[in-house]
């Protein structure tokens, strides 16, 4: 009995990717990637080490 949740190579298919928004709106595929849209935050470089560098 064939397995059709795989691929032809026997993989299983990815996740579709999803983001609802605190609105309600849900995004799917490329339109859910938050990549290109964040803003990175700043953060004292003092404060980074001492943070990444804990013993």
């Amino acid at each position: 009995m064939p397995d059709h949740s795989s691929d032809y190579l026997g993989g299983v298919a990815v996740a579709q990717m999803e983001y609802q928004r605190a609105n309600g709106e849900v995004l799917t595929g490329e339109a859910a990637s938050l990549r290109g849209h964040q803003v990175p935050l700043a953060i004292n470089p003092t404060s980074w080490l001492a943070m990444t560098q804990l013993p």
